[in-house]
C-alpha cells in the first residue's frame, strides 16, 4: 500500500503542474480535451493489451456478497477506520477546492503559479507515503498518534499565522505540512482497512474506496457550506475541525482495539 500510494501521488504531482499551464495558455476547456485523450488512449492500450488475469473465477453468489458487506458494515474497527479515510482525505479534497479560489483570488496571482502550489502539495502526499513506507514495522498506535498531535499542532499554527499575518507562503507551508500528515493516516488506515478481512481483500478495498468518496463529496459539501474556505483562516478552520474529528475517531478505535485484547 505504502508504494501503491507513492505511485498514485504522482498523478496529482503531474496534473496540478501541467494543468495550471494549460488554463494560462490554452483555456481551462484544455484539460478535459486532455483528459478525454487520455482516456481514450487508455481505453485503445487496454482493448489491445489488456486480459483476464483472475486464473480461477468465483461464481456470483448475491446472498453470500450481501452477507459479506453486511458483516463488514458491522464490524466497528473497520467502520472508525473508514472513517478517519474520510477525514483525511477531505483535508486534501479541502484545498483542492478552495486553494486556487484563494491562491487567485485573495492573493491576486495566476493559475500558473496555483499550479506551482498545487505541485509542492503533491509531492507533501508523496513524501507521506514514503514516511508510512520507512515506519512500516513501527508500533502501529503509536506512530499514528505521534503523527495525528503533530497535525493537531500545525494545525493551530496554522490558524494562528493565518490571523496575525495571511501570506501565499504560509498557506502553502502549513498546507505542505498537514497534507503530509494526512497522507501518512490515510496509507495506514487504508492498510488497516484491507488487513480487517484478508480472506476478502477485493471487497474489503472496493468498500472503504467507494463509502470515503461518497462520504468526502458530502463532507467537504458541509464544510464548504459553513466554513466558506474564502481565505487562510477559514481554510485552517476546515482544518482543524476534520483533524479533531479523526483525532476522536483514532482514539475511539484505539479504545475498542483495548477492549477487544483484553476480552480475547
Amino acid at each position: 500500500m505504502s508504494l501503491f500510494t507513492i505511485i498514485w501521488s504522482v498523478g496529482p504531482i503531474v496534473a496540478a503542474f501541467l494543468g495550471g499551464y494549460l488554463d494560462q495558455f490554452f483555456g481551462w476547456q484544455s484539460n478535459f480535451l486532455l483528459l478525454g485523450g487520455l482516456v481514450l488512449t487508455c481505453a485503445f492500450l487496454d482493448w489491445i493489451f489488456g486480459s483476464e488475469t483472475i486464473k480461477v473465477s468465483a461464481q456470483f453468489n448475491l446472498r453470500n456478497l450481501a452477507g459479506i458487506y453486511t458483516s463488514m458494515l458491522k464490524t466497528r474497527s473497520f467502520i472508525s477506520g473508514i472513517l478517519i479515510l474520510n477525514f483525511t482525505y477531505s483535508i486534501v479534497m479541502l484545498y483542492n477546492m478552495s486553494g486556487p479560489f484563494i491562491i487567485e483570488n485573495k492573493f491576486h496571482t495566476n493559475s500558473v503559479v496555483s499550479g506551482y502550489c498545487s505541485l509542492a502539495l503533491g509531492f507533501a502526499w508523496l513524501f507521506g507515503g514514503l514516511i508510512s513506507k520507512r515506519t512500516i514495522l513501527r508500533p502501529f498506535y503509536a506512530k499514528i498518534n505521534i503523527n495525528i498531535s503533530i497535525q493537531l499542532l500545525l494545525v493551530l499554527l496554522m490558524l494562528t499565522f493565518a490571523s496575525a499575518a495571511s501570506s501565499l507562503a504560509t498557506m502553502v507551508f502549513f498546507a505542505f505540512l498537514i497534507q503530509m500528515n494526512t497522507a501518512f493516516t490515510y496509507n495506514n488506515y487504508f492498510t488497516y482497512c484491507l488487513s480487517r478481512f484478508p480472506d476478502y481483500a477485493a471487497m474489503s478495498g472496493g468498500l472503504p474506496g467507494a463509502i470515503v468518496y461518497i462520504m468526502v463529496s458530502f463532507f467537504t459539501y458541509s464544510m464548504v457550506l459553513f466554513v466558506p474556505p474564502v481565505d487562510v483562516t477559514n481554510l485552517s478552520i476546515s482544518y482543524l475541525i476534520l483533524t479533531v474529528f479523526s483525532a476522536i475517531v483514532i482514539f475511539f478505535l484505539y479504545r475498542t482495539q483495548e477492549s477487544e485484547s483484553r476480552t480475547a
